[in-house]
């Protein structure tokens, strides 16, 4: 799910197998954003994204890694590029500053940066920033020496830094931007369910995270505990 940089409009992505599919919705206050609209049509769409200043939105697509953007103008999907071969599962996360944008490859383990174009309104081809593709693990570290384990939905501070929720490794990793990866909450590899400081704490599958920043705290969505669990970091 994501929101227009006004709040009176909420995309909804949705996964489903046929081309001519709904893909995605929009929903509005006239409903209450109770009532689904029908945007875009396409199969396997995982996940997508506003920019937080233009409202341009991008989806995906799992079967080609295929990267959608949605024209306005012939209120249709426009391919801008694909980031693999096939069967590419993948979230698309702008950072608040709206420059660039995350691609986080949850089934091949490593996360893309895509630069926006503020002339051309676009995101452009992106770039392996951390991670080893397609290689499972767990390896705090720069850039390609790090390892992840299905990293999943993760969420920007005010300094730009990443905090992505690392599934299979049951841990929450933060990401600067500079590349630099370092396991924030949890412990690597020891899933269970306990509360207390941050490397103490543990989680069974972290799946979604988000930040407000105006009282420095996170809120995470741990899967297999059925929980939401809280960090303040203030």
């Amino acid at each position: 799910m994501s929101f227009n940089p006004t709040w009176d409009t909420l995309y909804v992505t949705n996964d489903q197998g046929d081309d001519r599919g709904i893909s995605s919705v929009v929903l509005t206050p006239l409903s209450g954003f109770t009532r689904w609209n029908a945007l875009t049509y396409s199969k396997q769409c995982n996940g997508g994204d506003v920019q937080p200043q233009t409202g341009d939105y991008f989806i995906n697509s799992y079967a080609n890694g295929q990267v959608y953007q949605w024209d306005r103008g012939t209120k249709s999907l426009k391919e801008l590029y694909r980031v693999g071969d096939n069967q590419w599962e993948f979230n698309i996360q702008f950072a608040p500053s709206g420059d660039f944008a995350y691609l986080v490859a949850v089934n091949r383990h490593y996360i893309l940066k895509a630069d926006y174009n503020r002339q051309t309104r676009t995101l452009e081809s992106p770039v392996h920033f951390v991670g080893q593709r397609s290689s499972a693990g767990y390896q705090d570290g720069v850039g390609t020496a790090a390892k992840f384990n299905e990293p999943h939905q993760g969420a920007f501070d005010e300094f730009n830094n990443f905090y992505v929720c690392d599934r299979m490794n049951h841990v929450i990793r933060k990401i600067t931007p500079d590349g630099v990866v370092t396991t924030f909450a949890g412990r690597p590899n020891q899933y269970g369910y306990t509360d207390g400081a941050l490397r103490d704490a543990r989680f069974d599958r972290p799946h979604g995270i988000i930040y407000d920043k105006d009282i420095g705290t996170f809120y995470i969505a741990d899967q297999k505990n059925r929980r939401i669990r809280v960090i303040t970091t203030e």
